[in-house]
């Protein structure tokens, strides 16, 4: 209670966590150093910010209070945050506290010993950042002679050897190590083996080289396991350190046994050999194919790596690896990305559009007989420039699998390519753009579109290739009729056969703007189109018949009543923004007005009391609340309240006064000169003037001030 009423910020926090119910939120990260959750859930955050509190504020804890926060944690982070709040401690507290974990940690039976050896590594992390650190050897000793007893396989002792080595506590393991050694058959299981070898590293060399050998060909085991690759790594650096075992391989040994391997195994290999001995990588990097077919990796991060491995052991000589890259892209169905072919490209120091237009050239060469990878080829084609598009113009029309892609994509790019695209492809196979249309960014159907539904006009959204290939021959100067004619004909008889098939031998919405699209082509070649233009004629008069101008007529004055109504709407609104905008202005310039009146008020009343006469406050506000106003009845909105302030004056005014009868002028002077002569004169230096002329100036002075 006495903190609760007295206790600072950290110390209310405390009895939050201790005593609140549901979510807290403290508003500080630390206490005195320590650090603290902000927002802890119930449970181990609380118990965690308790006692972080307790040793931020110099508070007593205990070791079995740290003991059992660790053992109620749940993952590595919690058990983290209660090892870096022990580190911090009193040096009898951290050691004592520290014993009793690792006494928990060494007990027989719970989690692989394994784990036990990476929580004792945390453990030695948190002390190595405190101030605690000089008591990590004493721990290692102690971890080591209390948990080498629970060592059940090679893995277990593999962590305890290289945890000791690491410490420079070897010594005190060697002798049960070397024990349990004894026993071991010199032919083990692949990662026993690694693990035997890297243990006998420390104790016999000979012996670990041998079961290294035992080993060193089993390429595909290397590759199994991230930890076993990790620790196998370790060991060929360690090996690799030694001078008599060089070299670990021959070369024509170790280029026989990578040939026997697939492709990706010769490239993860010397991906591995190339962190060890860059000369073994240089070996391994020779047995690996490079033709088109070898290219073919199911994943593409070996290609990536054949990339780096292939500029660093081939630099300057990228250009057959790029050759064979873009003939398989072309000839083989690859799993990769045009993003993953960048990378590729980019860790060889060469141009991704160099790569692309060897890739489109290799297929066009090929006569575009492959036909993989349609996806990654389009993608490929959508990186190019326009330049480089023109240049292509005869593959495009040749990639008959890709025609539609292809023209979609330079569409967007360069327009007068894809006509030309466009022209050559229904030139030369027309049966590729059967039922293809494209964005309608050519008919402009403004001026028609009252006539006709939002259905009909949605249906314009897209036009048929033949006519962009129609209305592109039309607007030149010297039209290719005869392509014209392919391209129109077809649309013409199925228009017309459309009509007299119908029951009433009349269009329907979609087909009369198709009408006019046709008869707005055919019109630029009258002579040419003589018939057709006769019959789309007819057609579209046709449609619009009296019945179809009173639909229309009705359907325009709906549309003109809403505009209207918008119109008025509008105008309205218009009229309140100019309405709004004039109040505005007229607001500011009466406020600066006022403001105004109120300043030559304020002075007009200093100015108008005079000292002895009618000096005091209250004649002071009057004469300034009268003429205040008289400047406010000036303005419109305020002159009941100006004519009500004036007369309000002029009546407080007659209450306060106090003769009845007005004086004379005379009267004035005489009582304005007794006063005057009543008053404090200051000391003035005798001037050259008389007496006569003194008082003369002195009535002058009184007459003019009156």
């Amino acid at each position: 209670m006495s903190l609760f009423y007295s206790g600072n910020q950290f110390e209310l926090g405390y009895l939050k966590c201790k005593y609140d119910s549901g979510k807290i939120d403290l508003g500080y990260a630390e206490v005195g150093g320590v650090a603290v959750l902000a927002r802890p859930a119930d449970g181990f955050e609380r118990d965690y910010d308790l006692l972080a509190h307790l040793q931020g504020l110099g508070k007593e804890v205990t070791a079995e209070e740290l003991v059992s926060l660790y053992a109620a944690a749940r993952s590595d982070q919690q058990r983290r945050l209660v090892l870096a709040l022990l580190a911090k401690t009193s040096k009898e507290l951290a050691r004592e506290a520290a014993r009793r974990i690792i006494d928990t940690l060494c007990a027989p039976g719970g989690q692989g010993f394994e784990s036990s050896v990476a929580r004792f590594k945390d453990l030695l992390a948190a002390f190595a950042d405190s101030d605690n650190r000089l008591l990590a050897n004493g721990l290692v000793r102690e971890f080591l002679e209390k948990g080498v007893g629970r060592v059940r396989d090679l893995a277990g002792l593999d962590e305890v050897v290289a945890l000791a080595a690491d410490n420079g506590a070897f010594e005190i393991i060697r002798e049960p190590t070397a024990g349990a050694l004894k026993t071991l058959p010199s032919r083990l299981p692949f990662a026993e083996s690694v693990y035997a070898a890297r243990i006998f590293f420390k104790i016999d060399k000979d012996v670990a080289r041998s079961y290294f050998n035992s080993i060193r060909f089993d390429f595909r085991e290397f590759l199994k396991s991230e930890t076993l690759t990790g620790k196998l790594m370790e060991l060929l650096r360690e090996l690799s350190g030694v001078a008599a075992f060089l070299p670990l391989y021959e070369n024509d040994a170790l280029y026989g046994a990578l040939q026997k391997q697939s492709n990706d195994v010769r490239v993860a290999i010397t991906g591995l050999f190339d962190k060890v001995d860059p000369a073994l990588a240089a070996v391994a990097y020779n047995s690996i194919g490079l033709e088109p077919r070898e290219l073919v990796f199911r994943n593409p991060e070996t290609l990536i790596l054949l990339a780096i491995l292939t500029d660093k052991y081939k630099h300057g000589k990228t250009a057959d690896f790029l050759a064979a890259l873009e003939r398989a892209v072309v000839e083989y169905d690859v799993p990769y990305t045009k993003a993953a072919l960048v990378e590729v490209v980019g860790k060889l120091g060469e141009r991704v559009p160099t790569f692309i237009e060897g890739v489109l050239t290799h297929d066009m060469n090929s006569d575009c007989r492959y036909n993989r990878n349609p996806a990654l080829l389009l993608d490929l084609i959508a990186d190019l420039a326009p330049e480089q598009i023109r240049a292509f113009e005869s593959y495009f029309v040749k990639k008959a699998s890709l025609t539609m892609g292809i023209l979609n994509i330079i569409r967007d790019k360069d327009k007068n390519a894809f006509q030309r695209v466009l022209e050559q492809v229904f030139v030369e196979a027309p049966q590729r753009l059967e039922n293809a249309s494209f964005p309608n960014d050519i008919m402009d159907l403004t001026t028609i579109a009252p006539a006709f539904s939002k259905q009909a006009l949605a249906s314009m959204d897209t036009l048929p290739a033949e006519i962009f290939v129609a209305h592109h021959q039309l607007a030149g100067p010297k039209p290719d009729l005869r392509l014209v004619r392919r391209a129109l004909i077809p649309l013409l008889n199925a228009l017309f056969t459309g009509f007299l098939e119908s029951e009433k031998k009349e269009l329907s919405e979609k087909q009369a703007l198709a009408a006019l699209v046709l008869q707005t082509l055919v019109d630029r070649q009258p002579a040419t189109f003589s018939d057709e233009v006769f019959v789309l004629d007819k057609l579209v008069t046709g449609y619009f018949n009296e019945n179809r101008h009173a639909e229309l007529s009705a359907r325009l004055a709906d549309r003109e009543k809403i505009h209207a109504g918008l119109r008025d709407d509008l105008d309205e609104l218009s009229s309140r923004r100019l309405l709004r905008r004039a109040v505005d202005l007229y607001g500011l310039l009466l406020t600066l007005y006022l403001c105004a009146g109120a300043a030559f008020s304020l002075l007009y009343a200093c100015n108008a009391l005079v000292p002895g006469c009618n000096f005091s406050m209250l004649n002071g506000l009057l004469h300034f609340g009268e003429s205040v106003s008289t400047f406010v009845m000036a303005t419109l909105v305020f002159f009941p309240a100006g004519f009500v302030g004036i007369v309000s004056a002029q009546i407080l005014r007659g209450v306060i006064a106090r003769d009845t009868v007005t004086p004379d002028l005379r009267t004035c002077v005489e009582n304005h000169d007794r006063g005057y002569r009543t008053a404090p004169v200051p000391e003035l230096e005798p001037g050259p003037q008389s007496a006569a002329s003194g008082a003369s100036g002195e009535t002058a002075g009184v007459i003019s001030a009156g």
